[in-house]
């Protein structure tokens, strides 16, 4: 009779692991939802966001100076130097970023610094450069930005676009984020930059 308790014993245990087993495999499947591509995709786009955005972002300076006596330092920043004249009571902006070609430092002499802004923006320039990657070498572009081999990849802003041909069996999950972009006349405007993979 013992030997018959102690089969319903190990019967009973491995029931019990069986229960735990597939109740470990329902939380998985209904927590982390691996069936749910959305998940994936999005982090993918997220992705695809931030390596772009790391490789065309530049520093900018824009620095208030009055024009009206002390001394201007052009050294604020490393970057070139642009100067856009403002007609308002003696006071200009010089503006630093390497979106400029060349340091004009003529408007700067004798002059009183005031505030100054320092951010990161996109470069319009190097969004030209990234175009002509995507068109002359897009599988080094993608391994570059890290981005997956089996998922393609486009861009749209301002009139800059960067896009391949997408096979009718596939959907295209796209958003847009709003970035300021730096152009080489000293502009700064926000613009929505669109990503999208397929």
């Amino acid at each position: 009779m013992k030997r018959g308790k102690r089969g319903i014993s190990s019967h009973v245990e491995v029931i019990i692991s069986f229960v735990l087993f597939v109740s470990f495999v329902l939380f998985l499947l209904v927590f982390i939802r691996p069936y749910e591509t959305d998940v994936l995709s999005d982090s993918i786009l997220l992705n695809l966001k931030n390596s772009v955005e790391e490789a065309v972002t530049i520093n900018f300076t824009k620095v208030l100076v009055n024009s009206e006596g002390g001394g201007c330092d052009p050294n604020v920043s490393s970057e070139p130097i642009l100067i856009i004249q403002e007609e308002k009571q003696g006071y200009f902006y010089a503006l630093y970023s390497s979106e400029f070609s060349s340091v004009n430092t003529s408007g700067c002499t004798n002059h009183r610094l005031g505030n100054i802004v320092r951010e990161k923006v996109v470069s319009n320039q190097s969004l030209y450069d990234l175009r002509d990657s995507y068109y002359s070498d897009y599988d080094s572009l993608k391994e570059e930005l890290n981005f997956p081999e089996n998922v393609d990849f486009g861009i749209m802003v301002d009139g800059i676009e960067m896009k391949r041909e997408v096979p009718e069996d596939l959907s295209v999950l796209s958003r847009s984020f709003a970035s300021k972009v730096l152009y080489s006349n000293g502009d700064l405007e926000a613009k929505n930059i669109v990503y999208m993979i397929w």
